[in-house]
């Protein structure tokens, strides 16, 4: 059956219905003329009885489209038009199926996108799609398992998107009753994708951003994740994580320290975090058990941090290591005495060499106050064996 009432709505022509009318229609289960009447009843009108009656037949749309797997375009149309009426908008069982209905919906048309784009070169269908589900997502009350469906739907959809996925955790991240999903991976996907956008915003005004869109207990829940993505192999997960939690001040001094380390080891283009990893050197000079501390933490690296030793010769180079050797000598010697180890086969690592660069840094360090002589006359006799 299909449902013409949205063309007849504001025709002054059309017979105007009573409440005993929509109460007819309600126990004939008649879907589409009751929605096409049921706003005839004027606004002072509707009371409880009125509301009850379009909450019933509403829900009761839904669970039958739900029931018999009923997701075409004009259930989708109804159920649009309907999602804009206010009694609806705050009702949280309309609202919960209306998701059940979306996430179906948006999945068959995604689906079907795919098929028409491979058999001619019209319109992108999926963009069709990915512009329907924006505005439908927007009309609901952007339910956490809503967002999260959404979310799995656009992820291996081709990127750029048309709208953010942002825009589906939005309102999720700055609900403290919401906190318990922050940490989810396709959360925490959607707010690295945005903030990528962002790489140019310092981390003062990324402070001032989290504030605004994400709320304390949702970000406890996030920093809980983001603390393990600080040890990530991968560099830019890890800068992402930090950037997040120096802003969002849930970062502990050795938890601040042990990466500002490994980011000077790695990463040596200017900004905000190589002058505070520049500063945080300078300060660990003077404080030996500190010192010891982050050192026992950048051992359990595998590969030990080295980046900075690879890149070719420079004065800047120079510098930078040479601030090491006055501050933080004993990095060195660790990644120097490992180096040997490794190249003389004294001990067994499993995943192979844990000093990458070393044989340029030993190279290097010859003529220097880097290391001692001996481990260079080491090193010697260990490359030629």
């Amino acid at each position: 059956m299909k449902y013409f009432f949205f063309g007849l709505v504001g025709t002054c022509l059309a017979a105007q219905y009573s409440l005993k009318d929509l109460e007819f229609l309600e126990n004939e289960k008649n879907y589409g003329e009751f929605f096409q009447h049921a706003q005839d009843i004027r606004p002072t009108e509707r009371g409880q009885l009125w509301q009850d009656m379009v909450k019933t037949m509403a829900h009761s749309f839904l669970q039958k489209n739900l029931s018999l797997g009923l997701y075409r375009q004009h259930e989708y149309k109804t159920i649009s038009l309907l999602s804009t009426w206010p009694t609806l908008r705050g009702d949280l069982e309309f609202q919960q199926l209306r998701a059940k209905f979306g996430q179906a919906y948006f999945s068959g048309c995604f689906e079907k996108a795919l098929e028409k784009n491979s058999k001619k070169n019209d319109k992108d269908k999926n963009d069709e799609c990915l512009e329907h589900l924006h505005v439908y997502f927007n009309q609901g009350a952007k339910l956490p398992e809503e967002s999260l469906a959404y979310l799995n739907l656009l992820k291996n959809r081709p990127r750029p998107l048309p709208h953010s996925t942002f825009t589906y955790v939005k309102s999720l991240l700055k609900d403290p009753k919401q906190a318990e999903y922050c940490h989810r991976p396709l959360v925490k996907s959607a707010l690295f994708e945005r903030l990528l956008k962002m790489r140019s915003l310092s981390l003062s005004n990324l402070k001032i951003w989290i504030k605004q869109h994400i709320d304390s207990s949702c970000f406890k829940n996030l920093a809980t994740s983001l603390k393990k993505d600080l040890r990530s192999t991968n560099f830019t997960d890890a800068v992402f994580a930090f950037d997040l939690l120096y802003a969002g001040s849930h970062l502990s001094s050795i938890e601040k320290d042990v990466f500002l380390m490994r980011h000077y080891l790695e990463k040596t283009k200017k900004g905000a975090r190589l002058n505070l990893a520049w500063n945080t050197l300078k300060s660990l000079s003077r404080d030996f058990e500190r010192r010891k501390r982050v050192l026992e933490e950048l051992k359990t690296l595998d590969p030990l941090p080295d980046q900075l030793f690879g890149e070719p010769p420079s004065s800047k180079k120079n510098v930078f290591i040479d601030h090491l050797v006055h501050h933080f000598p004993e990095y060195l010697n660790h990644y120097s005495k490992t180096c040997l180890l490794y190249l003389e086969g004294k001990k067994s690592f499993p995943n192979g060499n844990p000093t990458i660069h070393c044989h340029r840094f030993m190279e290097e360090a010859s003529g220097k106050n880097w290391i001692s002589s001996q481990k260079l006359i080491s090193y010697q006799k260990a490359k030629i064996q």
